[in-house]
């Protein structure tokens, strides 16, 4: 006895990908507008998961009400020892270069305290490469200016401001393009891996390379992106 069965063909794409798979488990609102401009105290990180994929990060700075301890800064979103680490670092090259570079003075910082917050503190985040994004978020936050729109970075801090390579370069640059974020700062040591990526998957991007934050600082505030 011969069985014949009628084979059905699907044409799969990203509109309809949802009724052949379970619906993945992520908040769509939580990434909304991430390309664009974001609030005053705000700048997106990229991460490398453990599990082999890029993340964008939304780290957020605001001054804290409320408390006596003036320029205190507190810390939330279950952050790892390396990147509070990090953010100590961060903390001496940001008043260092403010100082320096806008003759901003100590009294000026303690008017106010502050609170890091990194969303999804159900995942525990950590590693040195947020350090240019805590730089940026947080001279953000102390200078009142948001970030220009459309830009996303990682890179690791030294006290002296400058910054050094990371890894996971292709993973991240893939989580901008998930998010479609085309401006992305990378270490200018990281170039090499960079330029090893294939040629269609480096289209669409404007990648800065940079030094050190003077450069992150004039790429995230002002017009001067040489």
């Amino acid at each position: 006895m011969t069985i014949e069965q009628e084979v059905t063909k699907y044409q799969i794409n990203t509109r309809n990908i949802e009724k052949f798979l379970d619906i993945p488990n992520t908040d769509d609102y939580y990434y909304e507008r991430i390309n664009e401009e974001l609030p005053v105290g705000c700048a997106n990180g990229l991460a490398y998961i453990d599990s082999g994929y890029g993340s964008v990060l939304k780290i957020q700075f605001v001054t804290r009400q409320f408390t006596k301890d003036k320029g205190a800064v507190s810390q939330t979103g279950r952050l790892g020892e390396v990147m509070k680490e990090s953010f100590d670092v961060v903390q001496v090259a940001a008043f260092n270069y403010l100082e320096q570079t806008f003759q901003f003075k100590k009294e000026d910082f303690e008017k106010n305290s502050y609170h890091l917050h990194v969303p999804q503190g159900a995942i525990p985040k950590d590693g040195p490469s947020a350090g240019v994004a805590l730089f940026a978020s947080f001279v953000s936050l102390i200078q009142g200016k948001p970030l220009r729109p459309n830009l996303a970075m990682t890179g690791e801090i030294t006290t002296l401001g400058e910054v050094v390579s990371i890894g996971g370069v292709r993973e991240k640059l893939t989580a901008c393009k998930n998010h479609n974020i085309t401006n992305v700062i990378l270490p200018y040591s990281n170039k090499k891996h960079f330029e090893r990526l294939p040629k269609e998957f480096k289209e669409g991007f404007n990648i800065y390379f940079v030094k050190n934050i003077d450069q992150v600082y004039k790429i995230c505030f002002t017009d001067d992106l040489t």
